[in-house]
């Protein structure tokens, strides 16, 4: 499912990365903790180069 996410949001054709897309697919997966702190992480780790 992560793969998937990370496919989505960091499409290359996109060319920018979208913390909303992230903030979506969370909302969504918010019951599954372990997830959201993946996401988080990864989004961090992004942005932050």
């Amino acid at each position: 499912m992560l793969l998937r996410v990370v496919d989505i949001c960091f499409e290359p054709a996109a060319q920018l990365f979208t913390l909303n897309c992230f903030t979506g697919i969370v909302t969504k997966n918010a019951e599954d903790i372990d997830f959201v702190i993946i996401a988080i992480y990864i989004t961090g780790e992004y942005a932050l180069g």
